[in-house]
């Protein structure tokens, strides 16, 4: 665990960030507006664009570690507790509802978790 205002050490969550940004259908740009939308509804600003690019591809190809404030805007993005941030699919909670973005419609992965936990209780 890291300790506030501090990353986690690199290599540990950049295939989990991949993954889930490539699921919603996101290239780097739209991540970077995800995030700026997530950090302006906590009151936050973001660095530049270009610099926030450079961020988002050390993180994901585990190049660098992650803070807790970037991490928050991750879930805030992706609608996900910060409790499941870097855990497998299967590890999830299951979410109180399913994020749907009006410029892409329900995310995949929220619509392949769903299916999957309501198979489950069946």
């Amino acid at each position: 665990m890291a300790l506030a205002g501090k990353a986690d050490p690199p290599r540990r969550h950049g295939a989990w960030l991949l993954a889930h940004r490539q699921a919603r259908g996101w290239n780097i740009p739209d991540m970077c507006r995800e995030l700026r939308e997530a950090a302006s509804s906590a009151g936050d600003k973001l660095p530049a664009n270009a610099t926030l690019s450079v961020m988002i591809y050390r993180w994901e190809t585990d190049r660098s570690g992650m803070s807790a404030r970037y991490r928050l805007r991750y879930c805030a993005a992706f609608g996900i507790p910060p409790a499941d941030f870097g855990k497998p699919p299967g590890a999830a909670s299951p979410p109180d509802h399913v994020t749907i973005s009006p410029r892409t419609g329900p995310a995949p992965a929220d619509l392949r978790f769903m299916i999957g936990y309501i198979s489950a209780l069946m």
